[in-house]
């Protein structure tokens, strides 16, 4: 008689940062497996204090939030990066499980995720939604409210606030929590706000190709100083020349306006890209700053 194998849980599955045999620097993957890996612990055994609790107990309090206010919701995309994530095996589990080690012996130190939101009451432009990020990272986590362009899975942060439990500006994590909740009580002025900006984005012109090559000596500027003091731009050098070749490439009807323009900085900074996941939010935040200064845009928040 043939013997019937259980099916391989989640956690059990093998687990690399490999796609189509080729190894991955990021890699997307569903909430389960994330929900199935090994919480990171500091070397005291406990967790780190800017990051209380395992990254996917903070998204399932995210969407605990949304479900009390009966706002649709899923996980669109989760991307974690192979630097900061590992599987500490002792000798005994090494030789078990040589190079096929499961999900449950992995630590994501490093993963950004995407939440969108279904409110059907809000004037959504078409091809948007609004969007919920989720950094979580060595450095403790950070959340951010912005708009997803859905036709090429862009992130903007245009009136969305940046809620972080490290930096400058940080907050304890029970604040956090809070202070989204507290946001999510007020999404419908938060959308009414970015809309409003990127109505005006859409109504303001780029100006004449000058004013195009300016924008990119700003950026390009900001980039090699930036890169002279060890510090962090919108775009560094690299990003600003694949933005110079994304604008060449691209007819020039398409940059009529500074919704386009502001759309292939967002392009250059997709998560999916090269960009350092720690730095993706802040990067997209600092260029929103370039942006609205340039062409003068008030940035409207709540």
């Amino acid at each position: 008689m043939e013997t019937l194998q259980a099916p391989v849980t989640v956690k059990d599955q093998v687990f690399a940062f490999k796609e189509n045999g080729k190894d991955m620097k990021t890699l997307r993957i569903p909430f389960e497996i994330l929900a199935n890996s090994k919480e990171f612990l500091a070397s005291s055994g406990k967790p780190q204090a800017s990051r209380p609790e395992a990254s996917w107990i903070t998204m399932q309090k995210l969407m605990q939030l949304l479900d009390l206010r009966n706002i649709v919701h899923e996980v669109e995309a989760i991307y974690v990066a192979s630097e900061d994530s590992y599987a500490p095996l002792t000798t005994e589990e090494k030789n078990l499980y040589l190079s096929e080690i499961p999900v449950k012996m992995w630590i994501f130190n490093r993963l950004i995720a995407k939440i969108s939101l279904t409110t059907p009451d809000a004037n959504v432009p078409e091809g948007m939604k609004a969007v919920i990020a989720f950094s979580y990272n060595k450095n403790g986590i950070q959340i951010a409210f912005g708009t997803g362009v859905n036709i090429c899975s862009n992130f903007s942060i245009l009136s969305g606030r940046v809620f972080q439990t490290y930096g400058e500006n940080k907050i304890p994590y029970e604040n956090l929590i809070a202070e989204v909740a507290r946001y999510i009580d007020n999404l419908p002025q938060w959308q009414e706000n970015e809309y409003a900006m990127i109505n005006s984005m859409i109504n303001t012109s780029v100006g004449i190709q000058s004013d195009i090559d300016e924008l990119v000596g700003i950026l390009l500027t900001a980039a090699v100083r930036a890169n002279m003091n060890g510090d962090l731009s919108a775009l560094n050098i690299t990003e600003v020349s694949e933005m110079v070749r994304e604008i060449i490439k691209t007819d020039s009807e398409d940059f009529k306006n500074v919704w386009h323009m502001y759309n292939v900085g967002t392009f250059v900074l997709n998560f999916t890209n090269k960009v350092n996941l720690i730095d993706a939010i802040d990067k997209h935040v600092m260029w929103r700053d370039v942006i609205l200064e340039k062409y003068g845009i008030p940035l409207l928040s709540i």
